[in-house]
């Protein structure tokens, strides 16, 4: 669960491409809407026309997804 959750939150808040200041560099947060390498990868897909990000995404909700909705998981118990 933790992994699916932290893999899906990178997929929509951090740069999907490496960083020239790294990470822990300032601008990199202001830049995200307007320069396609600082954008997470569900806006590159969505507004920078790089569709091809998107079946990562999909399998990370879809890992996620798995470990929510468990078959036979009873009542909800973890």
């Amino acid at each position: 669960m933790i992994w699916s959750t932290l893999g899906s939150v990178g997929f929509l808040l951090l740069p999907w491409y490496a960083l020239a200041d790294g990470f822990l560099g300032s601008g990199w947060p202001a830049g995200m809407l307007a320069n396609r390498d600082l954008a997470p990868a569900l806006l590159q897909a969505a507004r920078f026309e790089r569709p091809w990000l998107v079946l990562p995404g999909v399998v990370l909700l879809a890992a996620l997804a798995v470990v929510v909705w468990r078959p036979g998981r009873s009542g909800g118990q973890c």
